[in-house]
């Protein structure tokens, strides 16, 4: 996995490069600009647009900071236009850090911390991983980018890079555009699972 340095390189051509520890401000502002229309995962999660792009930047910085993660942005030049967040299945937060997610959450958008903390927590012990793997938290593609395989892309460094043999992540079970991807991609339908009425879907792709 990529480990944290002092600074980030500035890259000028257009490829995928991997991210780091203090680029997590990038990497939450490509993840909040993917996401924006999809506001079935903001109700989910209990936020408002406005407060959207403070979600994504304290799950960034929460999980990047943590020093255990493999994370790559795609840049066309100096441009991101997508990027993708993983950890390892054996990944566990601190006392400190979960407080610390929890506090921003709540300095940010007060009693409904406490929904949307509780929503988190449920999602990730409903999808935890049944075997060792690398599990993908996030993957965003800006829409303007969309249709040029940068998922595919993304996804394909991930893979390089994983010292597990299996790969995981969720998806809402209606998005069917998304799932058609990674079926593309060697994923298969694991277990299914729901928070309140959504239902998702754990992904697993087992590699040689």
């Amino acid at each position: 996995m990529p480990e944290s340095r002092k600074e980030p390189e500035s890259h000028t051509e257009t490829g995928i490069y991997p991210a780091f520890a203090e680029e997590w401000e990038t990497m939450a502002s490509v993840l909040y600009r993917a996401f924006y229309e999809d506001e079935d995962l903001r109700r989910l999660k209990r936020f408002s647009k406005e407060e959207f792009p403070q979600f994504f930047q304290i799950a960034c910085q929460f999980f990047m900071e943590s020093g255990k993660f493999a994370a790559w942005i795609y840049k066309e030049k100096s441009l991101p236009l997508g990027a993708i967040l993983s950890i390892p299945s054996n990944w566990s937060a601190p006392l400190p850090y979960l407080f610390s997610f929890f506090l921003k959450l709540w300095k940010r958008i007060g009693w409904r911390a406490l929904s949307s903390t509780f929503t988190i927590l449920k999602s990730a012990w409903l999808s935890r991983p049944r075997k060792p793997c690398l599990r993908i938290i996030f993957l965003g593609v800006l829409p303007e980018a969309r249709g040029k395989r940068l998922g595919q892309e993304l996804l394909k460094a991930c893979e390089r890079a994983s010292t597990f043999s299996r790969l995981q992540l969720e998806v809402e079970k209606e998005n069917l555009s998304a799932i058609s991807l990674y079926r593309k991609m060697g994923f298969r339908e694991e277990r299914e699972f729901c928070i309140g009425k959504v239902p998702f879907l754990v992904m697993v792709k087992d590699l040689s």
